[in-house]
This record gives C-alpha cells, structure tokens and sequence, in this order.
C-alpha cells in the first residue's frame, strides 16, 4: 500500500489533504508540521511520495524537498501559491519535484499524486538496478583479484588461473566469489 507523508504547518490543510489522499487509495498517510519534524521522520522511514504545502513554519520548505530528492526515491509534491508556480518550477522540476499551484484542482492535484507515486516506483526499481550492478562489479574485482594472486604466487597465466577458478567452484558445488575469497584468504 503505497504511503505518504504530508508536511504542512497548517491544521485546516492537514485534514484537507490526508481526506484528498485517501479518496485515491493512498491509506497510509502520516501528517507533520515542520520541516524539522519532517526530517526526522524521514531519517526512520521511507515513503513512497512525500507533499510539503508551502510556507512551513521552521523554513519554506523547497530546502526540504531537494534534501528528500537527494536522500531518497520518494515522489516529491510541492504546493505553493499560483504566483510562485513558475519561479520555483524551474528552480526544481530538474530535481525530480513536481511543483503544483494553490488553490488546488482537485483532478490535477489526483494526476500528480499519481505521476508522484510512479516515479518512486521507477526511482526505486532503478535503485535495485544499481545495487544489483554494484554487487556484480565488487564481485568481478573480487575473482580478478583473486586470479592475479594465482598468478603472483603459484605462477598462473590469467587464462589458466580463470580455469582453476572455474573447476573449483564446479567440484565444490559453490560460487566463484567463495573460492575467490578463500584464494585471497589463503595467500593475502
């Protein structure tokens, strides 16, 4: 169930827009009134779309949403005044926020939650990606280091101690990377 914390200094406008929200689907809402409070909510808990209603009481508030663009795959809304829609888009659209004028249109405002709630998922499947990659990259750097200590030590071509990584980890039923590792253990 995808979950959203809504930041807004506001009482009137917290109730207004968890009721906005939970007419589409989104049920698990938690509700702050600052920045600061929002910052700390969100170092103990990820959510999948984060709305901030500008002015906050402790700071604007677009300081908060470019720190959760940078720190996070959240969906970011930010609500500010019709008059600043312009000046503050171009400031943070390249960010990945979605910048909406106030007072809402209530079709417009349910697009954006929605597009706000598909960027984290594809922020977050991009996420995995990288990890994924990562893990495959540490993993080769591990095998190589492993077959030039082959090859420093018991005087292996790169080709041949390839093989005797490969057969290894064949005769032993386990990955390349546990034998790299118990090569590096026997002769680092």
């Amino acid at each position: 169930m995808p979950s959203c914390l809504i930041v807004s200094s506001l009482d009137k406008s917290l109730d207004a827009l968890t009721k906005l929200l939970s007419s589409i689907d989104l049920k698990k809402i938690e509700c702050v009134k600052s920045a600061t409070e929002a910052r700390q909510v969100l170092a103990k808990q990820a959510f999948d779309m984060v709305l901030i209603n500008a002015p906050l009481s402790d700071e604007f508030g677009h300081e908060l949403t470019l720190q959760i663009t940078e720190n996070s795959t959240s969906g970011v809304l930010f609500l500010v005044k019709n008059e600043l829609v312009d000046e503050l888009s171009s400031k943070l659209t390249r960010h990945g926020v979605m910048v909406i004028g106030k007072p809402l249109n209530r079709h417009m405002f349910t697009q954006a939650v929605r597009m706000g709630l598909s960027t984290h998922q594809r922020l977050s499947q991009a996420e995995k990606e990288n990890l994924r990659l990562h893990a495959k990259v540490e993993n080769l750097e591990l095998i190589s280091r492993a077959k030039y200590t082959l090859m420093e030590y018991l005087n292996m071509g790169e080709a041949q101690a390839h093989r005797y990584i490969e057969k290894k980890a064949m005769d032993a039923r386990i990955s390349k990377e546990e034998v790299a590792k118990d090569i590096l253990k026997t002769y680092g």
